[in-house]
């Protein structure tokens, strides 16, 4: 493919820059020139070789070929030796033979290399965030957690684009003055441009002051658009009129583009602006009242909506926190709709929110996995692997190793788990091929630096594959159900203790856990079967056959390998047996009854032995009794 003219323009630039660069550095060698200036000059001869590999692709937009040119250019301007680059080695060792000459060019070479210091910044600004941003091909949602940088990063990117790109801070001063009069076109335009590229870090009063007057801003230049519009309008319809021609439908101005946008999104009222200043909110069969006295989440979208439609032509658009006081409901439509009505641009969010960043199909989504002050980002693309993105996205920003579970979000194993072993981050996954699979995944993810481990139930399956999954950080935990876990003898007598508990509670309880095991002991081996034929069928090939005869295959491999009758005698005996021994702790490892729980609370004289199971827990000598349950590698988990 031919490279466009503006690429050899480059490539000219930075052949004769690296050529002058080399001359300076010879200067600044010959010269002894401090190490903290020598390094710098030296790192900067590796830019032109990193830009050309970056731009040197097919369709790059030749914006970022134009830029790093322009700054290339700048930073080529402040060299002070740019008209003798053809001076060799020995010829400067002529021309700067003595300390006076040495200390001269020293002098000069310090001067300029902090002169040149912005612009170095600049480019390697450009290089990292440009690279890591994908060159904006697409919108861009950046994740970061509360500390992240988000804020100073959108004031950076504003900086480095300048007048190409608009601003909106995470800070919103939403103050609605009233107005009086329309302002000249001119004067609310110049204010506006001013507002979108000022600083947003809200670090200063005059930050402040900044936000506080963007709104009022925003609505003074969309009324003044408005009345330019049908003033146009009006000229142009007379003129129409005096030829007797058709008179043309009227233009829709920004104004009423963005009461449109509004009145889609809320419902049950309606913005209008009857005399071309002052906005009213009508509510169904009610009222009328003044927008100042909307809620925040109203004036959110009105402010949003005219800053986005506002916006220059092709240029970026940067949000910082775009749920901010957004309904969830209204939140993707809201973006969807200004994404689509400004398909010039180019929309980069900062944001933490999990659910928007997801609903961001079609954009490129990047992490933000560190930030140290002032300036330094380190950001990673969001890695691909079979774990659902929501759970990637929240796996992130941990700095803890992960302890996938089964179970769900807000389940007992999630509560247990989080006092058992606080020095990791605890994650259900749902059922236990999603923790094998998802304990894989993340292990294989390069680009995050904490570990995963896997804890499944054991009781199901065979010892074989227990074995296996141990080289994938997956391990087994000795009990039917969590619940188990506060049946645990010494658990019961500490808890007994400590609610003073009527004597012989614990004893009671045991007695009563076993009983109701042999009454169930039919019920419980044929779940027990169930799921033993599930985890079967899930580990056979039977259930990813492709065509007919696979099918027929697999079905009889798989039969031939369960034996619904042995399997069903093999746990009826072990219950059994279990009943015999008066074996608690092996009964409370394979009972599978979450309703055990009503027979510690008869016997405990209580109502919510769960709940205050979980708050006894919560103390380190208690939570020691139930770490036994558990593999020692949940410990310290190991790396691959």
């Amino acid at each position: 493919m031919k490279k466009p003219l503006e690429f050899n323009k480059l490539e000219e630039h930075l052949r004769v820059f690296s050529e002058v660069l080399v001359f300076h550095i010879n200067i600044a060698e010959h010269c002894s020139i401090e190490n903290e200036y020598m390094n710098r000059l030296r790192k900067l001869s590796d830019l032109p070789k990193t830009v050309l590999e970056l731009l040197d692709k097919p369709g790059i937009d030749t914006y970022y070929i134009t830029r790093f040119t322009n700054q290339f250019v700048s930073t080529y301007n402040h060299f002070y030796y740019r008209t003798m680059p053809d001076k060799s080695r020995k010829q400067i060792e002529i021309h700067f033979r003595d300390a006076n000459q040495k200390n001269n060019a020293s002098g000069n070479l310090k001067n300029m290399i902090r002169k040149i210091e912005p612009y170095i910044e600049s480019i390697e600004f450009d290089i990292y965030f440009f690279s890591k941003f994908g060159f904006f091909s697409k919108n861009v949602i950046a994740i970061g957690a509360n500390g992240s940088g988000k804020t100073v990063l959108l004031n950076q990117l504003r900086q480095r684009l300048k007048n190409n790109g608009v601003a909106l801070s995470a800070q919103r001063i939403l103050f609605l003055p009233d107005i009086e009069h329309i302002e000249n076109i001119t004067t609310t335009e110049q204010a506006l441009i001013k507002s979108q590229t000022a600083d947003k870090t809200n670090k200063t009063p005059n930050n402040v002051s900044a936000l506080q007057h963007e709104f009022p801003i925003v609505l003074r230049h969309l009324i003044a658009k408005n009345h330019e519009v049908l003033n146009k309008y009006s000229l142009k319809a007379r003129a129409e009129n005096n030829l007797g021609q058709p008179i043309s439908p009227p233009p829709k101005s920004a104004l009423q583009d963005v009461l449109d946008i509004w009145n889609t999104l809320i419902e049950h009222r309606r913005l209008y602006c009857e005399d071309g200043i002052n906005i009213f909110v009508k509510v169904d069969d009610g009222p009328s009242y003044p927008i100042a006295q909307m809620s925040e989440g109203e004036k959110v979208i009105l402010f949003l909506a005219a800053q986005i439609l506002l916006a220059p032509e092709k240029s970026f658009i940067i949000i910082d926190e775009p749920e901010m006081y957004l309904h969830k409901v209204i939140l993707g439509k809201l973006w969807d709709t200004l994404e689509n009505r400004r398909n010039d641009c180019m929309f980069v969010y900062l944001t933490h929110d999990l659910d928007f960043a997801i609903s961001r199909v079609t954009s490129t989504k990047v992490w933000i996995k560190s930030y140290n002050h002032p300036n330094n980002w380190e950001i990673e693309p969001i890695p691909e692997n079979s774990i659902p993105e929501k759970l990637t996205l929240e796996l992130l920003g941990s700095r803890k190793n992960v302890l996938f579970c089964e179970g769900e979000k807000g389940s007992l194993d999630e509560k247990v788990f989080n006092i058992l072993f606080p020095h990791l981050t605890i994650m259900p996954a749902g059922g236990c091929e999603e923790v094998i699979n998802y304990t894989k995944a993340f292990n294989k993810t390069d680009s995050i630096n904490t570990k995963a481990i896997g804890i499944v139930d054991k009781d199901h399956q065979s010892n074989s594959r227990l074995t296996a999954l141990k080289k994938d950080n997956v391990y087994s935990l000795a009990l039917a159900e969590i619940e188990n876990l506060f049946f645990d003898e010494t658990f019961l007598e500490a808890f007994s203790n400590s609610i003073m508990a009527p004597a012989g509670s614990v004893d009671k309880i045991k007695l009563e856990v076993l009983k109701k095991l042999e009454e169930e002991k039919e019920m419980q081996a044929s779940h027990y079967v169930c799921a033993k034929i599930d985890h079967y069928y899930t580990a056979s090939s039977l259930n990813r056959s492709n065509n007919i005869e696979g099918l027929k295959e697999g079905l009889q491999k798989f039969n031939a390998k369960v034996n619904i009758d042995d399997l069903y005698m093999e746990r009826l005996k072990d219950i059994e047996q279990i009943i015999t021994d008066c074996d608690y702790r092996r009964a409370i490892s394979i009972f599978n009854n979450k309703g055990i729980i009503a027979i510690a609370n008869k016997h405990f004289k209580i109502s919510d032995f769960r709940d205050r199971a979980i708050v006894f827990l919560n103390t380190d000598a208690n939570a020691e009794i139930l770490r036994n349950y558990f593999p020692n590698e949940l410990y310290g988990v190991p790396t691959n």
